[in-house]
């Protein structure tokens, strides 16, 4: 049995006998625990802290933000499951985002040097790099898998 339920019913706060909705308070909150969301967690704290420090240094007036609570909310079993399994990548916004990024352990694989011309990078070689997993054996590139195609 359906029941259908008019566009035009009001909507009501009440919640089913027995079922309690779980709050919790956060200064920031990002759905998706991919690239984007990552960034702009880390941006978000890089900022908060900066604004500390100019209030510290009295180059800013208002109040600090203690201990901010910056929550990232993913669907999949870990953050980044559905987008960080390996991959080659363009560094830039990476380095734009964390310049040191490599010398705090960031798991690259390898450091691509140059690109087969069917990848079309010309403007920018040997700016690519493998990320994967620590221990992971990096993914094909998409010359190995044209000579795959090939035999």
């Amino acid at each position: 049995m359906s029941h259908a339920v008019s566009p035009n019913a009001p909507i009501s706060d009440e919640l089913p006998e027995g079922v309690q909705r779980d709050t919790m308070d956060v200064d920031v909150l990002i759905v998706g625990g991919g690239a984007a969301g990552l960034a702009c967690a880390y941006q978000a704290a890089v900022d908060i802290e900066k604004h500390n420090q100019d209030i510290q240094a009295g180059k800013k007036t208002g109040a600090e933000i203690k201990d901010p609570m910056i929550v990232v909310l993913e669907k999949g079993s870990e953050i980044g499951a559905h987008s960080f399994s390996g991959a080659v990548l363009n560094p830039k916004a990476l380095q734009e985002l964390i310049p040191n990024f490599k010398e705090l352990g960031c798991p690259l694989d390898a450091e691509v040097t140059e690109d087969p011309p069917s990848l079309g990078h010309e403007s920018d070689p040997g700016a690519r790099h493998v990320l994967g997993p620590a221990g992971a054996e990096s993914p094909p590139l998409e010359s190995d898998l044209a000579g795959a195609r090939r035999q």
